[in-house]
């Protein structure tokens, strides 16, 4: 079982914030929110469409293959221009830290809290949770993966209700 909040995605969530973004509506603001530094967005047409197509493919269920890669990167594919990389990587420190911390306490952390539901999800084709620095509660089931905010995961009645949902999927 992979469990990640993945260096593509928060790379997208902070463009999407810095540059503003009409992009996935549905997905909350980021949690917390970037500090944009000097990014700009760029002035070329499509730009959301482009944006949402990253997202669609780094988030499906065959994006973690490419991850490594750097397929589903903004930076590789289109420049680094209107982004600050060092407000970049000062955000993606400061949203991972909840995550990272709450895995260094092995016998408190999420994945121990919930072992019984985790391991039943495994046996029905859970492979990958994907974590996501975003405001509320938040999840999206996948045929191999499940996609949830930060706040569901740290709080184990929704991360089990996750894990739950998923196994009904």
């Amino acid at each position: 079982m992979n469990i990640d909040v993945p260096n593509d995605l928060l790379e997208l969530l902070f463009l999407r914030s810095a540059w503003g973004l009409d992009a996935r509506r549905d997905l909350p603001p980021c949690d917390p929110a970037p500090d944009p530094g000097a990014s700009q967005r760029p002035a070329w047409l499509g730009i959301e469409s482009v944006w949402e197509r990253m997202w669609d493919q780094a988030t499906s269920d065959e994006g973690a293959s490419h991850t490594s890669e750097g397929a589903n990167f903004w930076g590789l594919q289109h420049g680094t221009a209107g982004i600050d990389l060092d407000a970049l990587r000062h955000w993606k420190a400061v949203a991972r830290r909840p995550v990272t911390d709450a895995q260094r306490n092995f016998g408190l952390s999420p994945e121990r809290r919930n072992a019984e539901a985790l391991r039943t999800a495994e046996r029905r084709g859970l492979r990958r949770i994907i974590l996501l620095p975003v405001i509320g509660s938040y999840r999206e089931v996948r045929q191999r993966s499940l996609i949830l905010s930060t706040t569901m995961y740290l709080d184990r009645a929704s991360l089990t209700g996750a894990l739950d949902e998923y196994q009904a999927s």
